[in-house]
């Protein structure tokens, strides 16, 4: 299957003298020697340290005379000016980690054949270490002639060789991997597949499609990792049948890089039998549901790959474009859509890039009618909001202890709930806002689509912002020229007129009058400049009480 072979600049390495079918065992073998205190100098140039050159010395007097020899002849970077460090050097070159990489007690091995194996950018091998039989095991991630390990040296291989245009674009693909995988686990690590698990499962899918690119070096175990990362999303939020779906995933690619005797497999195998086992199991309900009748054969049949691969693809992923219920909020972070103060940017919050940008200071609403008001045992509001579905609030005592004027919640007028969050990362969580004067709810004495009908009346007359021509209060024709918006209402600056003949009807009539103090509130009027019609419906918002 292979040979030992010159490699240019590199020494020795091993060279495959026959096509390897992908995930074909190449190499299980147990180390020839074992070092305790080799960890913290590998890849490491001297001094070395008096009792590592002492153990390497007396572990080396055991080799044969062959073996001896083999080792002596291997190529380092490393070069010592005394055989000890040369020693030293070669094990620090071609020594393998035997275990976890960031596990600091892990022993250093030499094999002698896996300590053979070079290093490419694009590797057509993969090593794993398994610890309940001792031996090291490599497997072919694709056919090819010259098989490569991680070998920590200067690369010289043909993917380092490219143009500069190809390795910028290569660099690119590689960075933005790297940039998903760090927001895929800081979301993780900060609760956010339990509080926004969709998002999280479509940055998952976006990583899955990067890494499936015919120009994406991969290496090893990462897109069984990532896979991993899907299950225990699904897992958690109580989808067993996508966690399993998962999981097979997960051992597909481990049967490539570590063979069908790898140890987690049989773990993975446990978990579909018995997910009870898995700690994070259902931890919420969110989605949970029976497995339909339509569900793809794959599914049904409790396999994962078949000529229905298209039907699998869109069940497997249907979670990432899943909308929340409402009454199934916890906490804040599903306000992440909802408008800037001033400027309204609806790509930037739901990209993947967003985990990793500042926030600025950000208003939200809720906006719901209230269809009922209970006192006791809590004074709680119930309102149902433009898509029919029912939020409760639960009224609390401010800092002194006053609770707020009840009157202002009389059945049929909308109610809104104010939230911000300050200049900061993603995961700062958001508060309830108590800036005075401005209070925590708002009650607007109009019915919701009352409401709504204002909201549109507002955006058509105001359309841009605070700049661009907007329409006259009483004539609704637009205005041209600068001058005349400075005719307007001075107190809310929502109003403009486009003549003195309609400034003066807009005063005596009282056409804006009826608005005016609601729209001097600088939170509404942010919220009105916000296009609607481009949030999820219903609007995201956690609610305390649910019904």
């Amino acid at each position: 299957m292979y040979q030992f072979c010159p490699i240019p600049n590199k020494g020795h390495g091993i060279v495959a003298t026959a096509s390897i079918a992908k995930g074909a065992r190449i190499l299980n073998e147990a180390p020839l020697l074992v070092f305790d205190r080799l960890l913290p100098v590998l890849h490491k140039g001297p001094p070395y340290d008096e009792d590592l050159m002492s153990e390497v010395l007396e572990k080396a007097v055991h080799l044969n005379d062959d073996e001896r020899a083999t080792l002596g002849a291997l190529e380092t970077v490393y070069h010592g000016t005394t055989p000890a460090e040369q020693l030293v050097g070669i094990l620090c070159t071609v020594g393998i980690v035997m275990g976890m990489s960031g596990d600091n007690d892990a022993q250093v091995g030499y094999f002698p054949h896996a300590s053979f194996l070079n290093h490419d950018c694009r590797p057509n091998a993969f090593w794993s270490w398994n610890a309940s039989t001792g031996r090291l095991r490599v497997h072919a991630l694709a056919r090819g002639e010259i098989l490569r390990g991680d070998f920590r040296f200067i690369c010289d291989c043909k993917t380092c060789q490219l143009p500069l245009m190809e390795m910028a674009a290569l660099n690119a693909l590689v960075q933005r991997s790297i940039h998903l995988t760090n927001g895929i686990t800081t979301r993780m690590r900060n609760g956010a597949d339990v509080q926004l698990p969709h998002r999280v499962l479509k940055l998952i899918r976006t990583l899955v499609v990067l890494k499936k690119d015919p120009d994406m070096p991969i290496v090893g175990q990462e897109l069984g990792s990532v896979y991993l990362a899907g299950a225990n999303v699904c897992l958690r939020n109580g989808d067993y049948e996508r966690g399993c779906a998962f999981l097979r995933a997960v051992m597909k690619e481990l049967e490539v890089t570590g063979g069908k005797d790898d140890p987690s497999i049989a773990h993975y195998k446990a978990v579909i039998e018995n997910p009870a086992i898995e700690p994070t199991y259902g931890e919420t309900s969110l989605w949970i549901e029976p497995v339909p009748a339509d569900a793809p054969r794959p599914v049904r049949r409790g396999r994962i790959w078949n000529r229905d691969f298209r039907a699998f693809e869109n069940w497997v992923w249907a979670r990432a474009e899943w909308v929340p219920p409402l009454c199934a909020r916890a906490r804040f972070l599903p306000l992440m859509r909802l408008p800037v103060n001033n400027t309204v940017n609806y790509v930037f919050h739901d990209g993947e890039d967003a985990s990793l940008m500042p926030i600025f200071h950000r208003h939200w609403a809720y906006a719901g009618e209230i269809v009922r008001v209970v006192p006791a045992p809590v004074w709680t509001i119930y309102t149902r909001d433009d898509d029919g579905q029912e939020a409760a609030f639960c009224v609390v005592p401010d800092k002194e202890g006053q609770f707020v004027d009840t009157r202002l919640y009389l059945p049929g007028r909308t109610f809104i709930a104010m939230y911000e969050t300050w200049s900061g990362d993603e995961y700062r969580e958001l508060t309830l806002k108590h800036k005075v004067p401005v209070s925590a709810t708002k009650t607007v004495k109009m019915t919701l689509s009352s409401f709504f009908q204002f909201v549109d009346s507002f955006n058509a007359a105001w359309p841009s912002g605070n700049k661009g021509p907007t329409l006259c209060e009483v004539c609704r024709q637009q205005i041209e020229s600068y001058e005349y918006l400075k005719k307007g209402c001075l107190r809310c600056y929502s109003a403009f007129y486009c003549s003195q003949d309609c400034l003066r009807a807009g005063r005596s009539q009282g056409v804006h009058e009826t608005k005016c103090i609601f729209l001097q509130d600088y939170d509404i009027k942010c919220l009105l400049h916000a296009d609607w019609t481009c949030f999820v419906r219903p609007i995201s918002f956690p609610v305390p009480h649910p019904v």
